[in-house]
């Protein structure tokens, strides 16, 4: 596990505010349904998450 500082945390929610930014600009759906960006951004970081924990498991697993 890792922390992250005060200025780590703010960047990383700043990127995530602009990840979800253009997806809701690039994607259809989510504009037509007025998705919240930081909504679109944080689904989309945490499903990237969960894979990659997902995947570190297997790994682990497999050893």
């Amino acid at each position: 596990m890792f922390h992250l500082d005060t200025l780590s945390t703010l960047v990383a929610a700043t990127l995530v505010l602009l990840l979800g930014r253009k997806l809701v600009q690039t994607v259809p759906f989510l504009k037509k349904y007025t998705i919240p960006e930081p909504v679109a951004g944080g689904l989309l970081v945490a499903l990237a998450l969960l894979a990659l924990k997902k995947a570190w498991i297997s790994k682990l697993i497999s050893i």
